[in-house]
């Protein structure tokens, strides 16, 4: 049995997806996967130094909608870019994938749907190599063609073709639940969702109550795409003169971005904030186990409603594994909300009004027994559904490998 992973970002220590991946590739057997990456050239990433992994590197395509024009001449042009672009992926990358996977003798292909290049070469690549084709989607396709502002008629284009490859999957790996069971109705396709996860002794144990100091620290790990939300808890506890329970609210930033960018004119600017970059998992793990709040924002909009819906950000499953309470932060319909009220593992706040924010600050600064409660399902949670044990289970019935499992 050989795999071909076809992904835009090696198995790698520097990137969410790389850092996914590189978890995934190590349940499987030495020998028996083969790697065909497409890299964004400004990413410059490679593979693991420490993974025996045969591997090819193609420069990716630029995915960015091409508009050096306004209005009806730019969606022209950024047309004619993505129609060029399209022949290239298809006549020059297509066939080196093709001679890549025949030259490792693989037997199932293995892709990551992010982005239109990878979607473009999911079915003729698989019907070329012969072999089934198994997809896994981190994000709903959407957003990546909205965030690149890829032009209508080559959108729906490829939202119909992103349609077909999960339809002729032999089975599909999702983000969350909701993903899959949004997935299960529309594509009829076995599906299930493979999270990334943690090794359960890298997680604190629950912690009781906040710290005993004259600091509510406020932790947030990742980028802050949700910039509305965000603003909204500044506004909320700018308009409390940034204390809570006496004590002085402090935020801890740990993110690539050295600085916050976006922030409301309106509020002042965070008076005490801690910028830590990126950190890789346990120092990351270590650092919000000592805060006192964790911090998930995500889009009340309806321009982001699917995504809000089956996207399941991996900061959650971070959060858990530090003890300390999650605060979700986004419409009461999103799938990480769905899952933090069904097993009472967070506080939900669902509106952007002030108020309403700062009350649910207050109560986990003020209530020991909901700290508590909080603290202890999201750690359950965690044992339970967000461990490298769990993932491998779920990651090999994705890839029919259960007899491997044994």
């Amino acid at each position: 049995m050989k795999i071909l992973l076809l992904s835009d970002i090696p198995p790698c220590k520097d990137y969410t997806g790389g850092i996914v991946l590189d978890q995934l590739c190590r349940f499987l057997p030495e020998g028996s996967i083969a790697c065909y990456t497409i890299v964004n050239p400004v990413i410059n990433s490679k593979l693991s130094a420490d993974l025996n992994i045969p591997i090819e590197y193609h420069k990716k395509p630029v995915e960015r909608g091409f508009r050096p024009l306004p209005g009806k001449a730019g969606e022209l042009i950024a047309k004619w870019a993505e129609t060029r672009s399209e022949k290239h992926v298809l006549q020059a990358i297509l066939p080196k994938a093709i001679s890549f996977g025949r030259s490792n003798k693989v037997d199932k292909l293995w892709c990551m749907l992010q982005g239109q290049t990878i979607v473009r070469l999911a079915r003729p690549l698989a019907k070329a190599l012969g072999v089934p084709l198994y997809t896994q989607v981190w994000d709903p396709f959407g957003l990546w063609l909205r965030a690149n502002r890829i032009d209508r008629d080559t959108s729906r284009k490829l939202l119909i073709e992103f349609d077909e490859v999960i339809k002729s999957s032999q089975a599909c790996a999702t983000a969350s639940w909701a993903m899959s069971e949004d997935y299960t109705h529309k594509y009829g396709v076995r599906n299930n969702p493979v999270i990334s996860s943690l090794d359960k002794k890298s997680s604190f144990p629950p912690a009781a109550a906040p710290n005993q100091s004259d600091e509510f620290v406020i932790a947030l790990a990742g980028q802050i795409y949700a910039i509305k939300e965000w603003n909204a808890l500044l506004h909320a506890i700018d308009r409390f003169n940034w204390t809570v329970d006496g004590k002085r609210i402090k935020f801890c930033i740990l993110s690539r971005r050295s600085r916050l960018r976006n922030l409301p004119h309106d509020v002042n600017q965070p008076r005490f904030v801690e910028y830590l970059g990126w950190l890789d998992q346990q120092d990351a793990i270590r650092v919000l186990s000592n805060a006192d709040m964790l911090y998930v924002p995500y889009w009340f909009s309806e321009d982001f409603s699917e995504e809000s819906r089956l996207a399941f950000p991996s900061k959650i499953v971070t959060y858990f594994a530090a003890g300390r309470p999650v605060m979700f932060h986004g419409p009461d319909y999103a799938s990480p909300a769905r899952y933090l009220k069904k097993y009472e593992a967070g506080l939900c706040c669902n509106s952007l009004d002030p108020n309403l924010i700062f009350d649910h600050i207050r109560l986990l600064a003020t209530n020991r027994d909901v700290y508590r409660m909080l603290t202890t399902n999201g750690s359950a949670a965690f044992l339970r559904d967000f461990t490298r044990d769990k993932m491998k289970a779920d990651f090999f019935n994705f890839l029919d490998l259960n007899n491997l499992s044994e």
